[in-house]
């Protein structure tokens, strides 16, 4: 079989590891082929516009533009790819954001090698493949995917400033860049992801950043 035969696919993630062992467990099995990989969520995304693969690959936690952006940002393109999404994080939300955006499968990294397969050719044949062990949201079942209904994330409730700040944690900004970039100090960050928190009801070292890279798209919508 031929390169322009085979199913082309691009990786995305900053783990080198992690992306060698995903390339040689695509790339062992005939028929599939990656054309490029990439640290970055822009470089990403030039990447595809580029190569024009069948899928992309890509984890949520990217730097430069995070994975869920990265899908829009594909799907809305005229690229002919469909998208898969990795995650460490085992979260509902990222779930029904990822689908709402349109992305084809879902799997939780540790067990990607395993399943990546499995998942381009159901994302090649226009069918959704949630990884073993992910959390399904109780109110999007996964045959609902085309309805893409829309999320209520409640980022309404936050002021202007504290979407902005939310915002650049999905881009991966510290609170030092973050202070840098508003003109304001590291403690007024701080104070702004503490209410931040306590408005969306949330808690846990991770779980404003989980709520700013599943609802990223919103707060830049709302910002815009």
């Amino acid at each position: 079989m031929s390169d322009e035969q085979k199913t082309r696919i691009v990786i995305a993630d900053d783990h080198t590891l992690f992306r060698a062992g995903l390339r040689a467990a695509i790339e062992q099995e005939p028929g599939y082929t990656v054309v490029g990989e990439s640290i970055d969520g822009e470089e990403a995304l030039q990447l595809v516009l580029k190569t024009q693969p069948d899928v992309l690959v890509t984890d949520i936690n990217m730097p430069g533009l995070n994975g869920i952006d990265l899908a829009r940002k594909v799907i809305e393109s005229d690229a002919p790819t469909e998208v898969i999404l990795l995650t460490m994080y085992n979260d509902a939300e990222f779930v029904r954001e990822g689908i709402h955006r349109g992305a084809m499968g879902y799997l939780l990294k540790d067990g990607a090698t395993g399943e990546i397969v499995q998942a381009i050719e159901s994302a090649r044949n226009k069918q959704f493949h949630l990884g073993e062990g992910v959390r399904q949201p109780k109110d999007l079942p996964v045959s609902g995917v085309n309805e893409k209904p829309e999320p209520k994330s409640g980022v309404e409730a936050l002021s202007p400033t504290e979407r902005r700040v939310v915002l650049m944690i999905a881009q991966e900004f510290t609170s030092a860049e973050i202070a840098d970039q508003l003109r304001i100090s590291v403690r007024t960050v701080e104070t702004h992801r503490l209410n931040a928190s306590r408005k969306l009801g949330l808690s846990g070292a991770n779980s404003l950043l989980r709520f700013a890279l599943a609802n990223s798209y919103e707060l830049e919508a709302l910002i815009d």
